[in-house]
This record gives C-alpha cells, structure tokens and sequence, in this order.
C-alpha cells in the first residue's frame, strides 16, 4: 500500500519554486511511489496540471497568484473575520489519512503549518528555496518563526541559501538539513519547437550574430537592469560589434517604461531586446551564445539549468546565490558581486574565442545531467523514506 504524502505550496504559478515541485510530482506520481495530497495556499495557472497528480485543496479560494492588492485586501479582512471555519473542509480532509510524511515546498507555504500541525504525527520536511531579502519582504519572518517548531527536516535549494538559513539564526540547528540542488526536466528542455533560424528573425537578429541571453521576471533581484548596463558598456568600449542581448521574461507596463527610457537614450534599442513572457523559453534560449545571470539575489534559478542544458555558458555575480556552485566546475565563471564591467569582459573575451565558448557549454551541458528530475527525485524520495523509518521506530 502506497503512503500518504500530504504537500504543500504557496501557489500554483509559473514560477520556479512551483515549476520544481510540479516537476518532482509528477516524478512520484511516474513511479507510483505515494498517494499524494496537495494544498495550495493560493490557486494559479498551474492548478490544473497539480491536479492531474494528486487530491487538491486551495486554502485561500479567494485569493491567486495573479489577485490584484486590494482583492487581497479585502480577502484578509474576510479571512479575520471567518477565522479557521473556512477551512473546516480541508482540516476534516486531514483528520481522515494517516499521513506518512509532509513536503512543504517553500518557506512562505509553511505559514499555514501552526492550523494543521496538530493533525500530523509524521515527519514534517520544509523544502526552502528563498534567499534572505525575499524572506524578509515576501515570506514573512514572523509567520516562518510561527512555523519553525513544528518542522523537523529541512531541504535547501543550494548551499548558498543553507548557509543564509544557518547565518541568520532562522532555523534550529540541531534538525537534519539537507542540500538538494534545484532540478529541470532536462528531456523537455533539450527538445525546442522552434528553428534556430526562425527565432532570430523573429526577433530581428542577424543569422551570424553573437547572441547574450537574460531571462527572469523584470525586477530588482533579477537585474534587468544590470543586463542593459553590460550591454551599454560593451557600447561605450566599442566592442558591441554584432552583438545583441536578448530578455526573456514577464515585464509589467512601469518596468517597460523605464527600460525603453534608457534604451532610447543609450541607442541599444536595436541591440537589446526584452521578449516579454514566453511560453516556451527554451525556443529563445537556444539561440544565446552566453547566458548572463545578472540577478542580485537567486537561490538556483532555473533558467540557469535550462541554458546549460543547451550548451550555454553561464557568467554569474559572485556572492548573489546558489550559481556560483554550479560554474565552479567549469561550466561558466562568476565575477565580483555587481561587477558588470567584468562581466562585459569575460563575454567579450568569449565571443573571440569560440573554442573556449564552446567546451565550456559542453562542460555545463554534461554538468546539469547532474540536476535532473530523475536524479533529485531520487533523493528526495529517500530523504522522506529515511525519516518514515525512523520515526515509525521511535
């Protein structure tokens, strides 16, 4: 008889955190390891492909990934006011499995772990994949804090967010902590829809042009901005030549003013191209050259494992996440945090020597065969078997 694994989420968007765990289900669900249980904390495009790998119930219907503020607003006041009666159905849901192990996928999910600790005699896993900024803003430390007694493993996305958990006292130490590098279906990744040729002009880029690949929502963490200001260097030295940089990710109406502000007054605006959202990036991403992950703060972003699973080599700011774990086998190079005249140099220096481009995208194309699906799934599933063994025993 298969066990009973209760997970949760935060939401049901296409984001990276949900795009992992939907990964990893429907990896259980593929070889028949659980009978799964999912609450969402709020619903989102997503919902749909959860449900075709397990039960699901949405803690706050009310509310989606994509709800405006006040919606949320008021949502809240709601929430105040109905106390825990709205969410009778899913406790009572709880009270009737015998629950084997829990997998929180992220800090933030946790929050609702206090209502429903209770009913949960079983090991409790928190998959964390947040660095500190978006723990302060987003997650709430207070509520984790709420949270943190009732957990009793926790699973890092990288060491580098690990060591912030560790650094910054938000965890007890004295419960199992475990890395488990993010992962893609490297499979679906290597498999674009798209010509080579047919996305370039698309995008009004020469056949024979050097291309430097971006991608990420449009904020702060992610630095866009950063990303333009390589490329403006790049300008300023005169060494842009045929060169084009190219954004793949969602922009909202005030981001895309002020990029299109300063493309127009630098002149990059032939050069630099922000797509917007794409369904399949990985038709945009094929035609990078190199991959510049200019992101201030980023556990172990996806859209790095799928460029490497592309032959793309990485450049990364040190210091701003999990990915400098990942080029320091040769698959890429990080510069000094924020240095994006380093940066333009190293990305200079590899678009005039295409031997060195291309053994290091063949070094991080052999390197992510390492953060497969199959291969995290594996862990994971064992990690959550260890702990059952253990605590049936106690």
């Amino acid at each position: 008889m298969k066990k009973h694994l209760l997970v949760i989420s935060h939401e049901a968007s296409r984001t990276g955190a949900v795009l992992v765990l939907l990964n990893l289900l429907q990896w259980f669900r593929q070889q028949n390891l659980f009978e799964i249980t999912i609450i969402l904390y709020r619903t989102g495009e997503l919902e749909p492909d959860f449900r075709a790998v397990g039960n699901v119930y949405i803690w706050n219907k009310e509310e989606s990934s994509q709800t405006n503020t006040y919606t949320q607003l008021v949502s809240k006041i709601q929430n105040k006011l109905s106390g825990s009666s709205k969410h009778k159905y899913i406790l009572e849901a709880l009270r009737t499995h015998k629950w084997e192990a829990v997998y929180i996928n992220t800090a933030l999910a946790a929050r609702i772990l206090p209502e429903i600790a209770s009913l949960l005699h079983c090991p409790i896993f928190c998959h964390i994949h947040e660095l500190e900024i978006v723990l302060q803003t987003y997650c709430r430390l207070d509520k984790f804090s709420k949270a943190e007694p009732f957990i009793t493993h926790y699973i890092t996305a990288s060491e580098a967010v690990k060591q912030n958990l560790i650094e910054n006292k938000h965890i007890s130490l004295h419960k199992p902590q475990h890395v488990v590098y993010e992962w893609i279906d490297t499979s679906k990744i290597r498999k674009p829809s798209k010509k080579t040729s047919d996305v370039k002009k698309e995008l009004g880029i020469p056949e024979n042009a050097f291309v430097v690949g971006g991608s990420g929502l449009v904020e702060w963490r992610k630095g866009a901005d950063l990303f333009l200001m390589v490329a403006d260097y790049l300008r300023l030295k005169n060494e842009l030549n045929n060169t084009y940089f190219v954004w793949i990710g969602h922009v909202d109406a005030t981001e895309k003013l002020k990029i299109d502000y300063e493309l127009k007054r630098t002149g990059l605006n032939k050069q630099v191209i922000f797509t917007g959202k794409k369904e399949n990036p990985q038709d945009y991403f094929q035609i990078f050259d190199v991959f510049a992950l200019t992101s201030r703060e980023d556990p172990f972003p996806l859209v790095v494992l799928e460029a490497a699973a592309l032959k793309k080599p990485i450049v990364c700011f040190d210091q701003a996440g999990g990915i400098p774990e990942f080029v320091a086998n040769g698959g890429g190079h990080a510069v000094s945090y924020l240095d994006i005249y380093a940066m333009a140099q190293w990305i200079s220096t590899l678009r005039d020597d295409l031997e060195s481009l291309s053994k290091m995208g063949e070094i991080a194309a052999t390197q992510v065969e390492h953060y497969d699906v199959t291969v995290a799934g594996k862990k994971i599933y064992q990690l959550l078997e260890d702990a059952v063994a253990r605590y049936s025993k106690s």
